[in-house]
């Protein structure tokens, strides 16, 4: 199942950067950075890492920490382990995850299959879950679950000092989603959503009215675009959407009973979010940059390349960016290295 070290950079020496001979350049402090290099969720090299997670993972199993683990390790270069009950509690992970929410023990009943003890009280969960992560400035970690059709819950209940979840899922960040009315008539939002997870109970509308336009009609090849947050998980194969769809999956075969319901979610630690904020702020200084691939990287020829490479192995530790899922090229060069 499934620091940082930083020497402080200053603008004065990127300024030194942007205005020395190539011939020349300075020695320029590093970051030491730990991480590989991060992307925007809306950068299509942001799918690389999904990508080459997926090859660690089996179809038809049950390997969602592995498919967590496997993740984790190609964005930040750390590799977890644990099962989805176990991973955010085990101390060696714990220098990677903070559990900063999870269930208390009054809220469900252990005795019986880890029963709420009302149905509704799903809807409570979500909203605390999406509290917490709408007040969180980078809301990144892992989001555990329990599987209704789970059947490993006899197992978790046995272990009190376990977390009361089947299922772990990596949250990756805010971001937006599309939905397209891809029929030929017109359609309601609720009218896709119903089509795509299931039945939407009366009980659930008042919770998602608070997130999305359900009334709104799209005619046929239309779109509406809602901001939510990216779930990445292996779940009977490796998979991605919004937390909002996953609060609308339903059981494929009756369409009304819900799947998931929130039980935890474990923060990045804040060395981590450090070390993207700074590679963000030193990247800008360098002006626009492409994402390209490792391979893709070594194939390409562009003005300065040697001195490049030189500076991302300075600021990002990249010595070797041709293994690289993902790698920064400066967009103009000859600004970066300026002969002025």
């Amino acid at each position: 199942m499934c620091y940082y070290k930083m020497m402080i950079t200053s603008l004065f020496a990127l300024q030194i950067a942007f205005s020395t001979p190539a011939s020349s350049f300075p020695e320029i402090p590093s970051l030491e950075s730990e991480i590989p290099i991060q992307v925007p969720l809306s950068h299509s090299r942001y799918q690389s890492f999904f990508e080459k997670a997926s090859e660690s993972v089996s179809e038809n199993s049950n390997e969602c920490a592995k498919f967590v683990n496997r993740l984790f390790l190609a964005r930040f270069g750390k590799m977890m382990f644990g099962s989805a009950w176990t991973l955010q509690l085990k101390p060696e992970n714990k220098e990677f995850l903070d559990l900063v929410w999870q269930l208390k023990e009054d809220q469900f009943d252990r005795s019986n299959n880890f029963s709420l003890y009302h149905y509704t009280d799903r809807i409570d969960h979500f909203e605390k879950l999406y509290n917490l992560l709408d007040n969180d400035e980078h809301p990144i970690g892992v989001l555990g679950f329990l599987y209704h059709f789970s059947g490993y819950k006899e197992v978790v209940a046995s272990h009190p000092e376990w977390l009361p979840q089947t299922h772990v899922a990596f949250l990756a960040g805010r971001t937006s989603f599309t939905i397209q009315n891809t029929t030929t008539s017109p359609q309601t939002i609720e009218q896709i959503l119903v089509a795509e997870h299931g039945q939407i109970h009366d009980f659930e509308r008042e919770f998602l009215k608070k997130r999305i336009r359900l009334d709104i009609e799209l005619l046929p090849g239309s779109t509406y675009t809602y901001n939510d947050y990216l779930v990445e998980e292996h779940f009977r194969k490796p998979m991605k959407g919004s937390l909002l769809e996953l609060f609308l999956r339903k059981h494929r075969n009756n369409r009304t009973t819900p799947l998931l319901r929130p039980v935890s979610y474990s923060r990045i630690v804040p060395a981590l979010i450090r070390q993207m904020k700074n590679q963000e702020k030193v990247l800008q200084e360098f002006g626009s940059m492409e994402f390209v691939s490792g391979k893709e990287f070594e194939m390409r020829e562009f003005p300065h390349k040697k001195e490049w490479e030189k500076l991302l192995s300075q600021y990002f530790s990249l010595s070797d960016p041709d293994k690289a899922l993902v790698v920064p090229v400066p967009q103009n060069p000859k600004v970066v290295f300026s002969d002025k």
